[in-house]
């Protein structure tokens, strides 16, 4: 018989637990057309990452109330991302009363996106307990691949919207990451005291168990459904938008609109300040002729979000083969925006909850990147900077790989 995943942890889930469940709409059973909280036994409460429990929530919009979600299931609905910076982790009298906390969540494979930052956190004052709970991770494929991508945060530069010591585009699955989160990762000391359940995705892998709270699993196989069936967040539509997220993400500490207000968000961008002969000619600088992608110019008019209403001129960004990459593509990008347009700017306004730093230093993250952003130094000595870091990553990252495939760096590829 076919199972999803979320069925395959409630077959060994037994019923005397006290579960904490950190998920949003991704955690639904298929094939009960059910969600998991609707499912799990002793379910005592529910944390809500950013964008709330169906995604309905845009960027940076908090979820300043659990209300609605209390006749979905009579628990405790807490959320995670909330007016003020002190809502992203939970209150310890939460954990206290857990045996176990279910991760079920899409991760996209690149350090911005912030469900696994909310459960690094998480993590993070579980430690403060004498008797933590234990975390069980439904385990989902990584969208964006095994292709690393970047630089490791700096830790000045750490937010919600970053890990330090974590590239741009990290190739591992929320489980793998969570795992070297747990054995390396200097913030998160005595990680080795809390005990993790892994439900693979792939049938074929057993089930991982330090907790000794999972019952023996029947002998079912396990179909993985395509993850782009439920988008995991509003501005994350289609399987292409997290191969170019690592890159294009950096347009949120921009004034260039990153296509929020589209239906194509991070691969429609541009901005009404964009001529239109630059427009058509960008496509053939080398830089981007190098770059094993198609731009495609075009006009397009945001319904929501920068530019709203107003007719911009830009691109529809498309990766072609395995030699694009993300990150290095848009660092070029928009240095020579910057370059050209006296009316590009960095973005100042409060990002995630930080007002010290730019956006674009939170989400660049390493003074290398950010000289070359504004101008300093050569792309052929950028370049051998991103491999050098990212072949580090590999060998850092790759011993918690799960599955029969490996990390590449992508400046390698090319």
């Amino acid at each position: 018989m076919l199972i999803d995943p979320v069925d395959r942890l409630l077959d060994v889930l037994p019923r005397e637990m006290r579960i904490g469940l950190l998920a949003n709409q991704v955690s639904f059973s298929f094939t009960k057309n059910r969600y998991s909280f609707e499912e799990i036994p002793g379910l005592e409460r529910v944390f809500l990452p950013e964008h709330g429990l169906f995604a309905e929530l845009q960027d940076q919009i908090p979820i300043d109330s659990v209300s609605p979600y209390r006749f979905l299931r009579d628990v405790q609905w807490v959320s995670l991302y909330g007016e003020r910076e002190s809502s992203l982790l939970p209150d310890v009298s939460l954990l206290k009363d857990l045996d176990m906390i279910i991760v079920d969540v899409q991760d996209v494979g690149a350090r911005y996106y912030t469900f696994l930052t909310s459960v690094f956190y998480t993590m993070q004052v579980a430690l403060t307990l004498e008797n933590p709970p234990a975390f069980c991770i439904i385990d989902r494929p990584n969208p964006a691949g095994r292709a690393v991508e970047g630089t490791p945060l700096q830790s000045r530069y750490a937010s919600f919207v970053g890990v330090p010591g974590v590239p741009h585009r990290h190739g591992l699955t929320a489980a793998e990451l969570l795992l070297y989160y747990r054995d390396r990762h200097p913030d998160l000391k005595n990680g080795h005291r809390l005990k993790f359940a892994v439900i693979p995705y792939d049938h074929s892998i057993p089930i991982k168990d330090e907790t000794g709270w999972l019952t023996k699993e029947t002998d079912r196989r396990t179909a993985m459904q395509p993850p782009w069936t439920i988008p995991p967040s509003p501005n994350m539509p289609s399987p292409i938008t997290p191969l170019v997220y690592a890159g294009q993400c950096l347009l949120e500490g921009t004034n260039l609109s990153e296509g929020r207000g589209t239906t194509r968000p991070f691969e429609i961008f541009g901005a009404p300040y964009i001529d239109e002969n630059w427009m058509m000619s960008l496509a053939q600088r080398d830089e981007i002729r190098q770059a094993d992608l198609s731009l495609r110019p075009l006009r397009f008019i945001p319904t929501f979000h920068k530019f709203a209403g107003s007719v911009c001129n830009g691109w529809q960004l498309l990766p072609l083969g395995r030699r694009f990459h993300s990150l290095l593509f848009s660092l070029d990008l928009l240095r020579l925006i910057k370059e050209r347009f006296t009316d590009f700017a960095w973005r100042t306004e409060t990002y995630e909850y930080r007002d010290d730093l730019l956006a674009i230093e939170m989400l660049a993250g390493d003074d290398r990147l950010l000289e070359y952003l504004n101008g300093r130094g050569k792309r052929s000595e950028l370049q051998q900077y991103l491999e050098a870091e990212e072949l580090r990553w590999v060998e850092q990252a790759q011993p918690y790989v799960l599955y029969a495939d490996i990390l590449t760096p992508t400046v390698e590829q090319g």
